[in-house]
């Protein structure tokens, strides 16, 4: 009990002397008494060989210690604090005295040490030490600590080893070795783990103690250069000592967690060689992760991640006992794997900077080696080859792991027909390849991350050939092993996030790896036609490796050149999956797309680039457009046969035909003006010959395409083909230089204007028609377009037989108003802005709608009366404008009353509108509204009493805020409307009677406030002459607070 409450307690700046106290009069009482009866400990080494000793008292002793020393070290950091703030921080580091510190403890004074019972506490310490050190020099140690249990691990199959240092090969080695019982390991490792967050502390005071005798040493005149150099060795020893024992309690814990909880069976089951406690040795490993990583290497980093590995994809199921084979007992398998779980879970573990840096490459080893032992061949299993990480020297496996591509290649051909045995270790992997593709792991851009590169595509490699030779077996197609596909597919995804953050040195550009990277994947795709994300995992990849070619275009060329070959081959292979060819060709048309982008963006202040990849570009765009032409419009023309399959096909065709279409109008004349330049070689001079007849061949099909997308009902295509005529569209109407012989622009016009409207009928946002219609209003012949698309929209709106939604004609209105950029276009707007604003206003009149159509059209609306507002140049409003918008409001929010509507969002966003509305009008015509306040004041009338009306549940804080700043926005013109403002107190005066909520009272608190401010004396005692003697005393408090909290008395 009094080791939970010590865990549990709490140190600050108010307890931290107590508990100081209290830490050490333990040790020297509790702690003393329970390692050794006689008050101190007997001796401090340890003896092996007492397997009959009852070990209970002393664990109790070692835990005591260890959360003694633990709450120890936390108070010591508020101790200073508390006995005086005014100490500088190097003084703090010399006052402060620890548990433990031992004769070399670097910090610790000699007035200090004298107040302790140093007998003890040394006999303490020199206990831990010698315990360690003694384990430390075990052949057993040695063998874990040097290497060779990892590589024997590594090699090794999953079936006889598991992460502890039985069953690796080394028992005969093991059996008289001096090792701490079995029963004193966790205690012990506990203690120790405590002493690395001791020594942690330390070594930072010691730092700073050693920082500010270098700074007092270098701020001095006169100084010998001979004993500055003594005094500074002996300090930085001090902390070098301290760091040296944390680095081998680091080796002691990492190495108890993995050697000691292993149960070993024997097959007589008549003796029992280890018994293992109920309590995981890693779960404290674990909770000192940020601590003990500062003083561990690669090594610690790596058997601590093949711990979490194995604990994180582990089945629910116990494993149970099988002859040699090793197993966790069925308690601490469960708190490992919920512990592992945890801890991937936990944003924390990802900011640990020794464990990320070999997170991927482990994770890759472990899927690997748990792969490779369920490979089964044709032969039996002794027949199968060795993993090739045989072949790989130690230097390479611990740079990047044991799996390359020439070795995956290697295997394959060995292998030939094998398959996968599909057990729990299948499922391990798929788990394992998962969690790494969707890790939040931000991986440095270095060169180191090649080799890792490597390694996936080593590993994509044999998984891909398994797949396929479980694909080519009738019996069994890819959806009878959705862990082997979800392994490929994760894949796909680790070689798309390694690909950016690798840095490539002259030497790689020619590696095998990234020579057969494209080619790979591209074959993949067709393997992974039937299933959609596999698809779209590879394309990633496939645009991550078309990136990084064009980053090293100017070192070497041959990469791009090489690249956009095969993907020529793949466009021209009439045995490859259409839709798989088309979703390939358009993740790289795009990437090439934004790539000009970014260039065109930076070009004026840039020289010329004699380097240039345009021409290829346009050279590939153009033969895939020669090949490809004639099955687009194929698969278009079969768009609503009642076959949804063809619709999407035929989307993923005429979003490719966008793509290269829009590369093709960009970069055309760019390349024409740069085609006679000398200045680049051979093999982009000859991979560029484009002429302008191709180019004219090549667009010649935009017409047909349009036709094809604009003759059909939209009301009769899957929503993805939709999607895809928006984007072919909005693309039409970014270049309309470029097609403008083609397809006229006023067309181009009139077909976006009936898809947008079609769209909204339906209720589908359309930003993408909206960004065409703005791109063509921009456009050189923007004013023609803009006088089009006024005449269309408002002769259909007059028709009555065929009237437009007026939601539609708002909001072309409103893409109008904020899309003219010149005095014309304003001009041909302005005239019809009366017109406009009476069909916007039509809007608010149509009750029968839903709630969410309301809300939407009140949206809208105030979207567009907002913008109309602010662009006076468009239309000067006059009273009669300004009180039929506020009157046609007034209804909608009474209407929009807690009785009728229950959607509290929608109900604020009518709200909220309204008031945007209110506070336009207020902004930009005040005088105006001098004419006209009664239907202003009617409606901030019916605001608050919509307030006053509403609960918490709907909306009140927002509702309160929204009306607080239209109040604010009316104490300028006060002098206008103070006799106004009596109405709106009176009414709020009388909910106070009838009772109010005190959360809506509060809520409302800032527009009274401000309602009152624009009071003078006169309307102050009008108000109070017009109320009742129990109103007065329910105001009072109010006007008191106003008086008090907000009123301005002045300096």
């Amino acid at each position: 009990m009094f080791i939970v409450l010590i865990k549990n307690i709490r140190a600050n700046k108010q307890n931290c002397i107590e508990l100081r106290s209290l830490c050490e009069w333990s040790i020297s009482t509790s702690v003393m008494k329970l390692l050794d009866t006689g008050g101190t400990m007997a001796t401090p080494v340890y003896r092996a060989g007492d397997g009959d000793h009852d070990w209970r008292q002393q664990r109790m002793g070692l835990d005591l210690c260890g959360w003694l020393v633990d709450l120890h070290t936390r108070s010591c950091f508020w101790i200073d604090d508390a006995q005086n703030d005014a100490i500088d921080e190097w003084s703090r580091g010399r006052e402060i005295t620890f548990l433990l510190s031992g004769a070399d403890g670097g910090c610790d004074n000699d007035k200090s040490r004298k107040d302790r019972d140093d007998k003890g506490l040394n006999a303490l310490l020199a206990y831990l030490r010698n315990v360690v050190e003694i384990t430390l020099s075990t052949k057993r140690f040695k063998i874990w600590r040097g290497g060779d249990w990892l590589d024997c691990y590594w090699r090794s199959t999953t079936t006889r080893t598991t992460v502890g240092i039985s069953g690796s090969g080394f028992e005969s080695y093991l059996e008289d070795e001096e090792f701490p019982p079995l029963s004193l390991r966790g205690s012990l490792q506990r203690l120790a783990l405590h002493r690395i967050h001791q020594l942690h502390s330390m070594i930072y005071y010691c730092n700073h103690q050693e920082n500010y005798d270098d700074d007092r040493h270098a701020a001095s005149d006169h100084v010998d250069d001979d004993l500055l150099f003594q005094k500074e060795d002996g300090r930085h020893s001090s902390s070098l000592a301290l760091v040296n024992e944390a680095r081998m309690l680091v080796d002691f814990s990492l190495y108890i967690a993995s050697c000691s909880q292993i149960i070993k069976v024997q097959s007589n089951a008549t003796t029992q060689f280890e018994l293992s406690t109920t309590q995981s040795l890693w779960a404290p490993v674990v909770q000192s992760l940020c601590i003990w990583t500062h003083y561990s290497d690669p090594f610690h980093a790596e058997v601590f991640l093949i711990w979490f590995f194995s604990s994180l994809c582990q089945s629910n199921h116990h494993p149970q006992h099988n002859g040699d084979n090793l197993c966790l007992p069925v308690q601490v398998f469960r708190v490992e794997k919920t512990i592992a779980l945890a801890l991937a879970r936990d944003a924390s573990f990802y900011d640990v900077g020794e464990i990320m840096s070999m997170f991927m490459r482990v994770g890759i080893q472990f899927a690997v080696r748990q792969f490779l032992d369920n490979i089964e061949t044709i032969a039996s299993r002794e027949s199968l080859p060795p993993p090739p990480s045989n072949k790989i020297n130690p230097e390479m496996r611990r740079c990047g792991g044991a799996f390359t591509m020439i070795s995956s290649i290697e295997l394959t051909q060995k292998l030939g027909d094998a398959k996968l045995t599909l057990d729990d270790n299948v499922d391990k992997v798929s788990r394992v390849i998962s969690f790494l593709a969707s890790a939040p792991v931000d991986l440095a851009l270095c060169k180191e991350n090649f080799a890792l590169l490597d390694a996936v595509v080593g590993f994509d490699i044999l998984s891909s050939h398994i797949m396929t030779n479980h694909a080519k077996d009738d019996t069994q197609q890819l959806g009878s092993t959705p862990f082997l596909l979800n392994i490929v597919r994760s894949n796909k995804i680790i070689i798309s996030n390694i690909i950016p953050r690798t840095l490539l040195l002259s030497s790689d550009l020619d590696d095998t790896c990234l020579k057969k990277l494209a080619s790979h994947l591209i074959k993949n795709c067709h393997v992974l036609r039937s299933d959609e994300k596999a698809v779209c995992s590879s394309c990633d990849a496939i645009s991550e490796y078309f990136s990084m070619c064009i980053d090293y275009f100017e070192k070497n060329p041959s990469m791009l050149v090489d690249l956009l070959a095969q993907m020529t081959s793949l466009v021209c292979d009439a045995g490859f999956d259409f839709s798989s060819k088309a979703t390939i060709t358009r993740s790289v048309i795009r990437r090439m797309n934004i790539f000009y982008r970014h260039h065109s963006q930076s070009k004026k202040t840039t020289t010329a680039n004699t380097s240039s990849p345009f021409g290829l570009f346009l050279r590939f765009v153009l033969d895939t457009l020669k090949f490809l032409n004639c099955s687009v419009i194929r698969y278009l023309s079969n768009v609503g046969n009642g076959q949804g399959n063809n619709d999407n096909v035929a989307a993923t065709a005429l979003l490719l035909e966008t793509e290269a279409l829009s590369l093709v109008g960009n970069i055309s004349e760019y390349e024409r003006l740069e085609h006679n330049d000398h200045r680049r070689g051979d093999v982009i001079r000859s991979a560029i010959l484009t002429t302008n007849e191709e180019i004219f061949e090549s667009t010649k099909i935009v017409h047909e395409i349009f036709t094809l997308v604009t003759d059909c009902q939209r009301s009769h295509r899957s929503s993805e083909f939709i999607n895809a005529s928006n984007y072919f569209l909005s693309a039409m109407a970014a270049m309309p230089e470029n097609f403008i012989q083609i397809v006229s622009p006023s067309t181009l016009l009139k077909n976006i204007l009936g898809a947008s409207a079609q769209s909204l009928v339906s209720g589908q946002d359309t930003p993408l028609l909206d960004a065409a219609l703005c791109s063509l209003i921009r456009a050189s012949s923007g004013l023609e377009l803009t006088k089009t698309t006024i005449a269309h929209v408002l002769s259909e709106s007059s028709e009555v037989d065929n009237r437009v939604d007026p939601a539609f004609t708002t909001k072309t209105f409103h893409l109008l108003i904020t899309c003219a950029n010149n005095h014309e276009q304003h001009k041909c707007i302005a005239s019809k802005c009366r017109a406009f604003l009476m069909v916007s206003i039509d809007l608010l009149r149509d009750r029968r709608c839903a709630t969410a159509q309301l809300a939407s059209n009140v949206k809208l609306f105030s979207k567009t009366m907002t913008a109309l507002i602010s662009k006076k140049e468009l239309l000067l409003m006059g009273g009669r404008e300004i009180a039929l918008i506020c009157s046609e409001m007034n209804p909608l929010i009474i209407y929009n009353g807690v009785n009728v509507h229950d959607d509290a969002k929608q109900g604020s966003a009518i709200f909220s509108c309204c008031c945007s509305v209110v506070a336009s009008l207020i902004a930009h015509y005040p005088k105006q509204l001098y004419g006209c306040p009664s239907c202003l004041f009617s409606f901030l009338l019916t605001l608050l009493s919509h307030i006053l009306q509403t609960s918490a549940r709907k909306g009140l804080s927002l509702k309160a805020l929204e009306y607080a700043k239209v109040c604010e926005l009316l104490i300028p013109h006060k002098d206008i409307f103070k006799k106004h403002v009596v109405g709106l107190m009176l009414r709020y005066i009388r909910a106070l009677n009838e009772g109010m909520n005190p959360t809506t009272k509060s809520k409302l608190m800032p527009s009274i406030y401000a309602l009152l401010d624009m009071c003078s004396d006169f309307e102050t005692r009008q108000i109070n002459a017009m109320i009742d003697a129990p109103s007065k005393s329910l105001f009072a408090p109010v006007f008191q607070s106003y008086r008090k909290y907000y009123q301005y008395h002045g300096q």
